[in-house]
């Protein structure tokens, strides 16, 4: 079954509320192929601890996580929306190996870890529930972030950079030593920044090509 975005956003609204009180309550999932069954199919008690294995289910001969291969149609969609390519999707596998409530240390959320800030830049909400863990609404997001930062530095590359490591950083170095191409500022960047763009743009090769 294709997942549309009418059922993108409920499941990521009962995502959202079962996570809410995981902290409280914790079922028990039975055996079998529960995890085959799209998130708005699962019972409530079930739900709840669902967010946390969701990438224990993959799909066969490729090893994606089946939730997203069935909310990637819609994340493609709101990159296209944006006139942003659709393979940089594949960008979440790097920001947060597949996982919609995935959090880090620096405050980052969502597949596509989103900040605080960025976050609210672009119209999502942190409270009460944090829509950066929503899938559609983060997509639509880190899409509008990247064709902007596009449109700001004038390459998909330096954009990622940027998306990696902050624009700020990004302007500011290349300012400095007067740089112009992802290739004279890589050695100015972060070592995790001057990894991160080629990981992308190797893994969304690799992954389109098996599709």
């Amino acid at each position: 079954m294709r997942m549309t975005t009418k059922m993108v956003v409920l499941w990521g609204a009962l995502i959202m509320a079962q996570a809410a009180v995981a902290q409280s309550q914790r079922a028990t999932l039975p055996d079998g192929d529960h995890l085959l069954r799209p998130p708005w199919e699962l019972p409530a008690p079930e739900l709840i601890r669902t967010p946390d294995r969701l990438t224990s289910a993959t799909r066969a001969g490729t090893g994606l996580p089946l939730f997203f291969t069935r909310i990637l149609p819609v994340l493609k969609e709101a990159f296209a929306s944006e006139n942003v390519p659709e393979h940089l999707v594949w960008l979440v596998e790097v920001e947060s190996a597949f996982n919609p409530l995935a959090e880090s240390n620096s405050g980052a959320v969502g597949l596509f870890q989103l900040m605080p800030e960025t976050a609210l830049r672009y119209g999502l909400k942190l409270e009460p529930l944090d829509e950066r863990k929503l899938p559609d609404k983060s997509a639509r997001a880190a899409a509008r972030y990247l064709r902007e930062l596009h449109e700001r530095f004038g390459c998909w590359t330096l954009a990622l950079a940027a998306y990696n490591a902050g624009e700020g950083l990004v302007e500011r170095t290349m300012q400095t030593y007067a740089l112009a191409t992802f290739d004279e500022l890589e050695p100015h960047l972060p070592q995790q920044t001057r990894s991160y763009v080629p990981r992308v743009i190797a893994i969304a090769s690799v992954r389109e090509a098996s599709m």
